[in-house]
C-alpha cells in the first residue's frame, strides 16, 4: 500500500464524498471485534492513536463514502470494476518492490465475503462459508506475493497442462504441480493403475515427469524439474514414524 494507491483512494472518495480512510488499511492489520473498539477508552484495549487523528462519528461519516473509481468515466464491464484500478495499482507495486527467485508458486486463496456475487464461492465446511476466490504468485521461501487475480467465473484456459508446461521448458522455465490423470495427453497407464498405499507408478516423455502415488487417495503430479528418482527428505512421519521420501 504505497503513496500512489493512498492518494488515489482519497482522490476518489473526496470525489464521492470527502476524507480520507487509511484507517481500515490499520483496522486490518490491528483486527477488534467492533468498529466501537478503536476508539473505546477502556485500559485494557486502548489504542489513543485512533481518538488522536479524529473522531469515531468523523471516521464513520467517511467511510460511508469511500470510493475507489470514477463510476462515471469506468462501465461495468467487470464485475470488479469498482475497485480494478486498486487492484491493478497493488499489484504493480508488488512487482516493482520485490522480484523473487526462481522459486515461485501459483495456489488460490480464499477471502470472507458477505456481498451479493455472482462469482462467490461456497464451501459449507468453513466458519465463514462464502468466499471471493484469488490466485496468487508467491515467492515459495517467504510468500511473499508478487501478483494476484480474482477469480470472477468460469476461467478460460488455453490447451492442456502438458502442452503448457512442454511450451514453458524451452524457454527455461521448469513447472511442477498437481494435474488429474484423466486429462487430456496424460499417460493413460497412469489412469488405468490401482495403487496400494506407499505405492507410486512414474513415467516419463521428452523432458516431462508425470508421477503418480498413493498416500491416503491417489495424487499425480506433472514436472519438468524432477526425474523419476526418489530420495529420502531427512523428515519423519508423524504417524508412521518412518522415513519420508
Amino acid at each position: 500500500m504505497n503513496d500512489n494507491v493512498v492518494n488515489h483512494i482519497v482522490a476518489e472518495t473526496n470525489k464521492y464524498g470527502s476524507g480520507d480512510n487509511i484507517f481500515l488499511v490499520l483496522m486490518g492489520i490491528l483486527q477488534k471485534p467492533t468498529i466501537h473498539n478503536y476508539w473505546s477508552k477502556v485500559v485494557t484495549t486502548d489504542t489513543p492513536y485512533f481518538r488522536s487523528v479524529m473522531p469515531q462519528r468523523r471516521f464513520l461519516a467517511i467511510n460511508r463514502y469511500l470510493h475507489f473509481v470514477d463510476s462515471e468515466t469506468l462501465g461495468p464491464t467487470n464485475p470488479l470494476h469498482k475497485i480494478l484500478p486498486v487492484i491493478s495499482m497493488a499489484s504493480k507495486s508488488f512487482r516493482l518492490v520485490y522480484t523473487p527467485l526462481s522459486d515461485v508458486c501459483i495456489d488460490e486463496s480464499l477471502m470472507k465475503c458477505r456481498g451479493r456475487l455472482h462469482f462467490i464461492q461456497y464451501n459449507k465446511s468453513k466458519s465463514a462459508r462464502f468466499r471471493v476466490k484469488f490466485y496468487k504468485l508467491c515467492f515459495s521461501k517467504n510468500s511473499y506475493i508478487c501478483d494476484l487475480k480474482s477469480y470472477v467465473g468460469k476461467d478460460k484456459t488455453n490447451g492442456t497442462p502438458a502442452n503448457l508446461f512442454r511450451r514453458l521448458f524451452p524457454a527455461g522455465t521448469n513447472v511442477c504441480g498437481k494435474v488429474r490423470t484423466n486429462r487430456k495427453n496424460m499417460p493413460r497407464e497412469l489412469f488405468k493403475q490401482s495403487l496400494k498405499v506407499g505405492e507410486a507408478v512414474p513415467c516419463a516423455s521428452n523432458n516431462l515427469t508425470a508421477l503418480k502415488w498413493k498416500i491416503k487417495r491417489d495424487a499425480c503430479i506433472l514436472s519438468t524439474k524432477h526425474t523419476l528418482y526418489f530420495a529420502e527428505t531427512g523428515e519423519w512421519g508423524r504417524k508412521t514414524k518412518k522415513n519420508k521420501s
